[in-house]
């Protein structure tokens, strides 16, 4: 979801550089490829985003949307695998499944972490079977703290139980 944010931005920002004939830097044309890939890569085949971490519906422009934005300003976008973002996606003729394998916390803000390590995604024939809740709001109440809980993933809860019980805040 906030990658789809900060990507429309950035195609605006190559929409306006066109418009205005004003050149457009290659660096911002090579990221803005890379983040077409990734997006594209982990999208599902309906254009859906797995509600991952903090990602919610109806918030940024689809995918769709984005690739088409693309289309209009003749950016190609490349196919690069996932790499190094902690997602693995495995397609099948009936199956999609997104699988979170990425470190338990980011680098850079290891305080702001989810009860959703290795969890899973998965939609058959272009349809949520298996699905996260995703997150709808920011304000510490119970429904904040059930989507940050490992029951509101496809995952497995061993000690948040415990966490949850002896008052430590995810948050």
């Amino acid at each position: 979801m906030y990658h789809q944010i900060i990507l429309y931005r950035l195609l605006d920002v190559i929409n306006f550089n066109i418009c205005n004939k004003i050149d457009i830097d290659i660096l911002l044309i090579s990221k803005v490829k890379k983040m077409l890939s990734w997006l594209e890569k982990i999208s599902f085949s309906n254009g859906d985003i797995p509600y991952i971490n903090d990602a919610a519906p109806d918030i940024a422009p689809t995918t769709v949307e984005l690739l088409n934005y693309t289309k209009y300003l003749d950016i190609n976008y490349l196919q690069l695998p996932l790499s190094d973002s902690g997602y693995r996606k495995v397609n099948t003729s009936n199956y999609e499944v997104v699988v979170d394998v990425a470190n338990i916390a980011s680098n850079y803000q290891p305080g702001h972490l989810h009860s959703d390590s290795l969890q899973f995604i998965m939609y058959s024939k272009g349809r949520p079977l298996f699905v996260e809740t995703g997150t709808s709001t920011y304000e510490k109440n119970k429904l904040r703290n059930y989507q940050r809980s490992s029951a509101a993933h496809n995952t497995v809860a061993l000690v948040e139980e415990i966490l949850m019980m002896s008052g430590v805040d995810l948050e």
